[in-house]
């Protein structure tokens, strides 16, 4: 078959382009793959990390292609148990404790972008983590003092010896917080941050949490209330009582669809029922004539009764 001479050009330039197109395609896919050591180079103890990533990688290639699942792999690499702390371990204490190197990187770099484990359990976030793996290490979590929310040797005075020793720093140390001796009430809508930390287990960020939660419900009617505050402990209860005759109400007949919803028992789908009904049918005498709304359970009436007026 004759082909002209353009012809001829054409597909020369359909080849250089197919040619090209593919060459870019490779080398797009070649920068986007990750080396598996590339987060774990910076320890003292690379070269040793870099050769257990690589008999790991070279082990899950081989399992794939056998069909052996994961039976090899688990069985060539020896995993430690030893307390550690999930803050500051490195790259090679946290593969001997039988972490795969994506779980390290993963822990790299949610460090890396502040992220810190306050608590043995917070270590479950990590991605691939299994219930066997976590059972595992749990016993040996250590979390330094710098990275708890409260201080648990306080708290849980019989367990102090499973902790830490304390961190000497070279800077100047300032004196800590005066803690109460002796058991106390503490009217929980009127104290204040500085004598929420006098109580043995609240530090300065545990104190804010309960002033700003009690800002945002206007007041507390029970310390119970204070579980619902995230990692509270239920001990600490016992330092607190509430009174309730000076909560803040909001009032159902003139309060605004943005001031009910910020109360933390009503929120905002609820608030815009409430101010459908008074719209539609007016006046709310009771939260009674609430039930009758999807919005609204047994529950919610409940605990909104003592926030509100009429």
């Amino acid at each position: 078959m004759h082909l002209s001479r353009q012809t001829r050009r054409d597909v020369m330039r359909l080849a250089v382009a197919v040619i090209a197109t593919w060459c870019a395609v490779s080398a797009y896919h070649t920068c986007r793959r990750e080396p598996a050591s590339d987060v774990l180079l910076s320890t003292p103890d690379s070269a040793e990390v870099l050769a257990h990533i690589l008999m790991s990688d070279s082990l899950s290639a081989t399992a794939r292609s056998t069909g052996a699942g994961h039976t090899a792999h688990r069985s060539a690499i020896a995993a430690d148990a030893f307390p550690f702390d999930p803050n500051t371990a490195d790259s090679l204490t946290l593969l001997r404790l039988g972490l795969s190197p994506r779980m390290v990187r993963s822990i790299y770099n949610y460090r890396a972008h502040h992220g810190r484990y306050h608590r043995p359990e917070d270590f479950r976030r990590v991605p691939g983590m299994t219930h066997e793996l976590y059972d595992r290490l749990a016993p040996h979590i250590r979390i330094s003092r710098a990275f708890r929310y409260f201080d648990d040797a306080e708290l849980y005075p019989s367990d102090s010896s499973l902790l830490p020793p304390p961190r000497h720093r070279d800077s100047i140390s300032y004196p800590s917080q005066e803690k109460f001796r002796e058991m106390r009430a503490l009217d929980l809508n009127s104290v204040d941050t500085a004598t929420l930390k006098q109580v043995p287990g609240i530090a300065s960020v545990r104190a804010r949490q309960i002033v700003a939660y009690r800002e945002q419900l206007g007041g507390y009617v029970s310390p119970l209330q204070l579980l619902e505050i995230e990692g509270f402990p239920p001990p600490l209860l016992d330092w607190f009582v509430a009174d309730s005759s000076l909560v803040a109400r909001l009032s159902l007949a003139t309060a605004t669809e943005r001031e009910l919803g910020r109360h933390p028992y009503i929120g905002y789908a609820r608030a815009r029922a409430i101010v459908t009904y008074r719209r539609n049918y007016g006046r709310i005498t009771s939260l009674q004539q609430l039930c009758l709304l999807p919005e609204f359970s047994a529950d919610d009436i409940a605990r909104m009764e003592p926030y509100v007026s009429y």
